[in-house]
């Protein structure tokens, strides 16, 4: 993860929730994964995320803040 750009790390973490049916307010990330063939929109509220899920979200969180992100989108 250390060796990603703030975009690419955005975008993994992100991942987890596009996964889940999230539907982005924001055009950039809702086009990105609109571009997905696993996509599949399904709510406007956060999804509940599993253990790992929410420990991988905080990790990945927690280098775009050291790296000086997140990244806006």
């Amino acid at each position: 993860l250390q060796s990603m750009s703030l975009r690419q790390l955005s975008l993994a973490r992100n991942e987890i929730y596009a996964r889940r049916g999230y539907i982005f307010k924001s055009p950039a990330l809702r086009a990105h994964f609109e571009a997905r063939p696993w996509y599949r929109p399904r709510t406007r509220s956060l999804p509940s995320l599993a253990g790992v899920e929410r420990a991988n979200c905080a990790m990945i969180a927690k280098i775009e803040r050291i790296k000086g992100g997140p990244v806006k989108w």
